[in-house]
């Protein structure tokens, strides 16, 4: 009996040994691992919602980027430009006798750095003044340039001030830094102005051959 018993305790302690363990290990194992992948498909889940979020908002970021484009283009297209101000002189009552455009230069490196609008927003109650004008992302400073330009127009200055009030917000941003006028009570037929300012160009250095129409 004292034999058979001693046997049974060790054919047990065999099996919890070489198989009874060796099972509880491996369910052990497959228990993580199944957690890891619970843990992973969850990670995914929330990756694909994002995703589909970002599907779902692509139609707004690319007519976001198409005005973007279109206001600051990546080459010069100045004859677009001076198609915009003509439709904006037509609107305002002005018509267009002189436009002008200079060679283009890195931004920072002329006037356009220290230049401000003729007709700049006031900022919010509170605001740091300095603050008001926005700079370029340090990512396109070398690859923003300016081009000078001068549009002269004729008409009253009631008219050469919507004019410029309408140029600086079309779809191609010109930042005007000058307003003159012309005329007189006693000329009146001389009335009009000259606007001054600059268009920006993003990635290649235009050549802006200088133009008068």
């Amino acid at each position: 009996m004292l034999g058979v018993t001693l046997a049974a305790i060790v054919i047990v302690a065999l099996g919890w040994l070489f198989a009874i363990s060796p099972a509880i290990a491996q369910a052990d194992l497959a228990n993580s691992q199944a957690q890891n992948a619970d843990a992973q498909n969850a990670a995914q889940r929330i990756a694909l919602v994002r995703l589909k979020n970002q599907y779902d908002n692509l139609p707004k970021l690319r007519a976001e980027l198409d005005k973007l484009q279109v206001a600051v283009p990546e080459t010069s297209k100045l004859d677009d430009f001076l198609d915009q101000l003509q439709l904006l002189a037509q609107s305002a009552g002005v018509s267009i006798t002189g436009f002008t455009a200079a060679e283009a230069t890195l931004y920072g490196g002329g006037e356009a750095a220290a230049a401000t609008p003729a007709t700049p927003a006031p900022p919010a109650d509170g605001a740091d003044a300095s603050k008001a004008t926005p700079k370029p992302d340090a990512g396109i400073t070398d690859r923003l340039y300016t081009i000078p330009i001068s549009v002269t127009v004729t008409g009253t200055p009631a008219q050469v001030m919507a004019f410029t009030d309408a140029a600086q917000k079309g779809g191609r941003f010109f930042l005007v830094t000058g307003d003159t006028f012309t005329g007189s009570r006693d000329h009146p037929e001389d009335d009009g102005g000259t606007l001054t300012g600059f268009v920006f160009v993003v990635k290649d250095a235009p050549s802006a051959a200088t133009t008068t129409k």
